[in-house]
């Protein structure tokens, strides 16, 4: 990782998705990477459709605690598990931190390339975070932006493999439930976040597409909702959530979530419907 820094200042109350980890400043970054896998892929098209977001059988949410690796589950047509040898070359740009008070940025694009046995690898990700201040101090209300891109196709016909798979888990910057990952998707989602007192409040709505038709909806494990590669609807469905933090004390706070998601025909052709998520729980910091 090379790296350069510029003076500034500032911080980022939305808690970006790529936590530049910096608090001042603005850096420049350049991070290349290399991982060879012989993972077994399950085929996409086959068995039960997952837990998540909500079958129309009414079973309860999704719960997705094991992350795989990067290119451990990229999916390929045909009968059962396929077992191939990868190696993925990954090099990120990215570019984070301070434009000026009041202004945060969090920028990055990665490239991935390589070989799935005998198929190209050729998928892209960009991961956009920006926000800004609308008056001065801590109470002042915050407004950001975020798009992200993650390129699919090819898991489903010959060709190179462009679905870009993820090198760690990051689903909970695009749904709470943990439905999504940013694999064959766009997402813009606005949001907005005041602090009152010891209470903050964050509000976003995400808008969630296909990028490629011909290509699944990724859950959080990087594994496709079975069925949603055979429809035509571009349209993943709208994410709406709501976070409050309250600061108890300066070593405890209370943080409590809501989310909504309004299925689209990318997951209602499928068989797949619309949930909602709430959970609360206490942080304790010693």
């Amino acid at each position: 990782m090379a790296a350069l820094q510029a003076e500034g200042g500032g911080d980022d109350p939305f808690g970006a998705h790529l936590q530049p980890g910096l608090g001042h400043g603005l850096t420049i970054a350049l991070d290349p990477g290399w991982t060879t896998t012989a993972p077994t892929t399950p085929n996409a098209s086959a068995g039960s459709p997952p837990a998540s977001p909500c079958p129309r059988t009414g079973s309860a949410g999704p719960s997705c605690s094991s992350i795989p690796s990067s290119g451990a589950t990229r999916a390929t047509p045909g009968a059962g598990a396929r077992r191939r040898r990868q190696r993925t070359a990954t090099i990120t740009a990215r570019v984070c931190g301070v434009r000026r008070p009041g202004a945060t940025i969090d920028w990055a694009v990665a490239r991935q390339t390589g070989r799935y046995g005998s198929r190209d690898i050729d998928a892209w990700h960009v991961f956009t975070q920006q926000s800004i201040a609308m008056g001065q101090g801590q109470s002042a209300l915050r407004v950001g932006l975020r798009f992200d891109y993650g390129s699919g196709g090819g898991a489903y016909d010959s060709g190179p493999m462009k679905n870009a798979v993820t090198p760690q888990g990051v689903p909970i910057f695009y749904s709470y439930q943990n439905v999504f990952n940013p694999v064959n998707m766009i997402a813009l989602a606005p949001s907005v976040s005041i602090r009152r007192g010891k209470t903050t409040y964050t509000a976003e709505v995400q808008g969630t597409w296909r990028a490629s038709r011909r290509d699944a909806v990724y859950r959080a494990t990087d594994l496709p909702y079975a069925g949603t590669q055979n429809g035509d609807g571009r349209r993943v469905g709208e994410v709406w959530r709501l976070q409050v933090a309250h600061n108890l004390s300066p070593r405890t706070s209370l943080l409590a979530r809501y989310e909504h998601l309004a299925a689209g025909s990318a997951l209602t052709d499928a068989g797949y419907d619309s949930a909602d998520y709430l959970t609360a729980w206490l942080n304790f910091r010693f």
